[in-house]
């Protein structure tokens, strides 16, 4: 607040500048019915304007109970706003405009932290599959994933991603289930999704044309975040979806390690994926080459070494895995032989399906074939029937 002394008839006049008063000229209307006694309502609406732009004027009790408007907003906030989720959730989307001085008054901070409370405390009287809860399901796999979204998911949708980054932060601290924060992300994810059309993905002019129109930066930061807010644990989302999320960073052209990220936990789940998923989601058109075979070797290295890891850990314990442990080397439990054979007699489908690619390098081809263990498969004929479909194009 700037003042200006002038000199009028003989008289210093003060002249207040404004121009940064949180709120601008609504909340200066307000303050003012507030000091001539003028009566309107402290609400949801406007509760964090007033109490920033009465931290900006210095509203105190100190300068007589008339004009405390700091202690009233602070009031409204404790009383009212605190203590409803869709109040608390409504307050502090309004902060958006008002900041960084809502984050100097920690008004962003208590409204994350107050809505948090409530989750959590609504989550405590809840388990898995009882009122509120709905499972989010993938027709794609054969188990049924853990995610599940709570009713309060849908009140989360309308905040920014940072401060949505922050609630999802805050709750798992409090130790919200890992279920319900993966069903949170998805659910929010899901609405993001929707302005990328996936109906039409496979088409790449009509795809880049959408995006064009999109704040690209914004949307990138958006799924970054999201990839980010996936919790580690396996079988908690559906592949179906991290197949989506991987489309979406490649045609936002997330960072390297955003999609990396996505095709770690793909790969580690290669059991989980459908032909279809793979077909759809390697087509490429870089090099004359109809198939990304490198992105499909990369998903089956990952599972491999995943794999050798865990037979590793089940066998030793603690022991620490060699650095020059074989990436190939057989499975050593029953479980591990079978989800490696469901990969191998996978890949062995995928590979008689590109092999009709007259542009797939044989190098690529046998590079594809040789990452699956030679142990994974009980039989070859569907290695022998890719090879013949190859050696005929």
């Amino acid at each position: 607040m700037k003042r200006k002394i002038d000199s009028h008839g003989g008289a210093d006049m003060i002249k207040l500048v404004l121009s940064d008063l949180p709120g601008g000229a609504d909340a200066f209307t307000l303050v003012a019915k507030f000091c001539y006694s003028i009566k309107f309502e402290i609400d949801v609406t406007n509760v964090a304007m007033l109490r920033c732009a009465a931290e900006y004027l210095e509203m105190t009790e100190e300068y007589g109970k008339d004009v405390a408007l700091v202690s009233n907003t602070e009031n409204v906030l404790t009383d009212v706003v605190f203590t409803d989720l869709k109040s608390t959730i409504q307050v502090l989307c309004s902060c958006q405009t008002l900041l960084p001085v809502a984050e100097d008054l920690r008004i962003v901070s208590r409204c994350i932290n107050a809505i948090a409370c409530i989750l959590c405390r609504s989550s405590s009287k809840d388990s898995l599959g009882k009122h509120g809860f709905s499972k989010l399901g993938d027709s794609n796999t054969n188990h049924e994933p853990d995610a599940v979204t709570e009713w309060w998911a849908d009140e989360l949708l309308c905040l920014p991603i940072h401060s949505f980054q922050q609630v999802l932060q805050t709750i798992r601290s409090k130790g919200m289930q890992t279920g319900a924060i993966a069903g949170a992300v998805m659910h929010y994810a899901l609405q993001f999704l929707k302005t990328l059309s996936s109906n039409a993905r496979n088409d790449s002019e009509h795809l880049h044309e959408k995006v064009h129109l999109l704040d690209h930066h914004h949307h990138r930061i958006v799924l970054e975040t999201i990839v980010n807010l996936l919790p580690a644990e396996k079988r908690l989302v559906p592949m179906g979806f991290l197949f989506r999320l991987l489309w979406a960073s490649r045609l936002l052209d997330t960072t390297i390690a955003c999609q990396m990220d996505l095709e770690r936990r793909i790969g580690a789940e290669l059991d989980q994926t459908t032909l279809e998923d793979l077909v759809i989601h390697s087509s490429s058109c870089a090099n004359g080459a109809l198939f990304d075979v490198d992105f499909v070797h990369r998903l089956v290295v990952t599972f491999v070494q995943k794999n050798d890891d865990d037979d590793v850990g089940d066998e030793d314990g603690d022991i620490p895995i060699s650095p020059h442990f074989h990436i190939g080397s057989a499975a050593s439990n029953s479980g591990s032989e079978m989800t490696m054979r469901k990969v191998s007699k996978l890949i062995d489908t995928f590979l008689a399906e590109v092999a009709a690619d007259p542009n797939l390098p044989a190098s690529k081809f046998i590079k594809l074939s040789d990452a699956v263990p030679k142990s994974s498969r009980i039989d070859h004929d569907g290695i022998y029937r890719a090879v013949d479909v190859y050696l005929k194009v």
